[in-house]
């Protein structure tokens, strides 16, 4: 027996356009508002979607502001960052949680007053749209979003799922080897698949079975490590 895993941003779901609206939104009004516009001048959103895959947890995307809108005489910019450059962008401790409340504030604000811009700003990749129905059960979601608009999303789209682990759980590992054990499996009988190659390198050491998928983030930072490029080469990784 095997039991099947995902990652959601980046995997199913492309969330970049909301995920840099509603950060943006909350990091201009952690920092007062009349210090940034509230366009996004066209640099600094390329960078973002450049560096997106660098994020994990929402508290991320301060660090990744921080250094987008830093010292505008630095070219740097304009280069794809390192998992160690966005680690060195110093945050304070309230920093973090007050940027974090105010981006899941502004989220969910997002999602009650207009839901159907949400969506759209959350469009799911076509490539799982084709392959969704023939993913087996148990098939599980193992993120580091939150829980409340990941469900609102997999709703909209009538996916149906055997589980969802946020990062309110714990570390992807730890979900799949709680998904192994749950079924009764060796945790190379769960296969999971995930665009970003810090997050598989870990789960691989854990003992998963693990797919990069390629039309996410994260080829942006790992060019060498083997790819599923389509659905098929999805439906082939989850039932070869």
């Amino acid at each position: 027996m095997h039991a099947f895993a995902l990652d959601f941003d980046g995997v199913i779901c492309d969330s970049v356009k909301e995920c840099y609206r509603t950060s943006y939104t909350a990091f201009r009004s952690l920092y007062a508002s009349d210090r940034f516009d509230c366009e996004i001048p066209l640099e600094w959103v390329k960078s973002f979607y450049k560096n997106r895959g660098l994020v994990g947890p929402a508290s991320d995307y301060l660090r990744l502001w921080k250094w987008i809108v830093g010292d505008t005489r630095d070219d740097t910019r304009d280069k794809e960052m390192t998992l160690q450059n966005l680690d060195q962008v110093y945050c304070g401790e309230s920093e973090l949680r007050e940027f974090k409340n105010l981006f899941f504030q502004f989220r969910w604000k997002s999602i009650e007053e207009d839901p159907e811009l949400f969506v759209r700003e959350n469009p799911f990749y076509q490539e799982i749209l084709e392959t969704w129905e023939s993913i087996p059960f148990p098939k599980y979601i193992v993120t580091t979003k939150d829980e409340e608009s990941t469900r609102f999303l997999l709703d909209n789209y009538q996916f149906e799922i055997s589980g969802l682990f946020t990062q309110s759980f714990g570390t992807k590992p730890e979900a799949l080897r709680e998904i192994s054990q749950n079924h009764r499996i060796e945790l190379s009988n769960v296969r999971f698949v995930d665009d970003n190659p810090k997050h598989i390198k870990d789960c691989r050491s854990a003992g998963a079975t693990c797919g990069f998928i390629g039309w996410g983030y994260g080829p942006y930072f790992d060019h060498d490590m083997p790819r599923i490029d389509n659905s098929n080469e999805l439906l082939d990784f989850f039932l070869s």
